[in-house]
């Protein structure tokens, strides 16, 4: 295999624009490691577009986008096709609407809510493979990479959403791969999607949020189909960009993909990854010591304070907002011994009872380098603790393959044989629409 990261590495001194159009137009080779993530990627992807396809954020745009006219591409969960961009939009803001989907740490976005849409959409129009899909994907994730690199962690923590933002740029970048354009192209591409992102953390708790990854995706489709059709862009908007959204100087790697160093963090449970680790630390004390709800007069969970600020809302008003919860979530957690999607489906007034014995406390550190602390303290006095590092679902504690099947279908109740079919050769010569056509109605 060619190093596909030499050339990006060696044009630093270039524009970044330039330098990450020149590396991916010439990334055309890729480790099976990486295509094994992106794989996986794919189906877990899949599962949360069609769970969330009924969640009302994507009805809404299912709504708006039917008065746009009629296309060639799938929205999941309809029978009628729409054009590419709007799929995108629509598929995306599905993906995300329930906090399923994945996290990409060097980005801090929901990676593949932005590319899979975006990518899925402009394939099955163009009839181009699976495999062409996942070779694309897998230039996105490293392109989210090096800019979450050059923009974090003052981008993140000024209120920005990386999904809407820095997810933009690398769909512009994916879709520019995937219609194989040349490098000065998709640097150009790259540098126009900087126009389109835009998206900040105000949003969690509401069905905004899930329309980030949608207009992230569909903003990664028009700008590389404008600049394929004659578009140009600024030289040093990404630099520009960064100044402007509290981002940093350009930052260099040297060593493999992002993708197959960083791995993605798939969900376990529905909701905020920022809850995890205090769940499954929650989930292992009930379990070792055989603790119910009455058991317990609080809980006590010292975590990143980056963390909590995403857990914006201590007693949620909504299910949305729930997800937003650390009481509330592990008020599920406790009571039913793990999270699923139905748990979100109302407001449980026992749960948010239980909720108010929740305290937070958000300690002055990188996540990396403060595993989340949990301790249970007892009506009859007893106290237990866990710490927690890597949850259920990041890379060095990945989902199974049984876990990640197990995911999938509960998110697809019907057709899950032939989607699951699919989507297991889906890195072979099968066209994309082969999947699509199966997520119609």
């Amino acid at each position: 295999m060619p190093d596909t990261h030499a050339p990006l590495e060696a044009r630093l001194a270039a524009p970044v624009a330039a330098s990450l159009g020149a590396w991916a137009a010439g990334a055309t080779a890729f480790p099976d490691a990486a295509r094994r993530i992106a794989g996986r990627a794919m189906i877990d992807v899949t599962g949360c577009m069609i769970a969330g396809a009924s969640d009302g954020a994507a009805v809404a745009v299912r709504k708006t986008i039917a008065a746009w006219g009629s296309g060639n591409a799938t929205v999941v969960g309809q029978h009628a096709t729409v054009a590419v961009p709007w799929a995108a939009f629509a598929n995306g803001t599905a993906a995300h609407a329930l906090d399923f989907d994945d996290n990409f740490d060097p980005a801090k976005a929901h990676i593949s809510a932005v590319l899979a849409p975006a990518l899925l959409a402009l394939a099955e129009s163009k009839n181009l493979s699976g495999r062409a899909v996942i070779d694309s994907y897998i230039v996105g994730t490293e392109i989210a990479a090096r800019l979450g690199a050059m923009f974090n962690p003052g981008h993140r923590e000024a209120g920005w959403h990386a999904t809407a933002t820095l997810g933009a740029i690398a769909a512009a970048g994916a879709c520019a791969h995937l219609l194989r354009l040349d490098a000065s192209r998709i640097a150009h591409a790259l540098s126009t999607a900087t126009s389109f992102a835009g998206g900040s953390t105000a949003q969690f708790g509401t069905m905004t949020k899930a329309t980030h990854a949608g207009h992230a995706a569909m903003a990664g489709i028009m700008a590389a189909s404008l600049v394929a059709n004659g578009l140009d862009a600024g030289h040093h908007a990404i630099e520009h960009f960064a100044r402007l959204a509290h981002g940093g100087d350009v930052a260099t790697e040297t060593h493999d993909l992002a993708l197959v160093r960083h791995g993605l963090k798939q969900k376990l449970y529905p909701c905020c990854a920022s809850a995890h680790r205090a769940i499954d630390g929650v989930r292992a004390l009930c379990a070792a010591h055989r603790l119910l709800p009455d058991d317990i007069a609080r809980i006590d969970v010292h975590l990143p304070a980056s963390h909590l600020a995403n857990l914006m809302h201590a007693l949620p008003g909504t299910p949305r907002e729930a997800r937003f919860s650390l009481g509330y979530c592990l008020a599920i957690a406790v009571r039913n011994g793990t999270i699923k999607l139905a748990d979100f489906a109302a407001l449980d007034a026992s749960l948010l009872a239980f909720a108010e014995r929740v305290r937070g406390d958000g300690v002055d550190a990188a996540e990396h380098s403060f595993p989340t602390r949990t301790e249970i303290v007892c009506t009859d006095g007893r106290a237990f603790a866990a710490s927690v590092d890597a949850p259920k679902g990041r890379a060095d504690n990945p989902l199974s393959d049984a876990e990640l099947w197990a995911k999938f279908h509960d998110c697809c109740p019907q057709r899950t044989h032939e989607i699951s079919a699919a989507l297991s050769v889906f890195d072979r010569s099968i066209p994309a629409a082969a999947l699509m056509t199966l997520l119609r109605g």
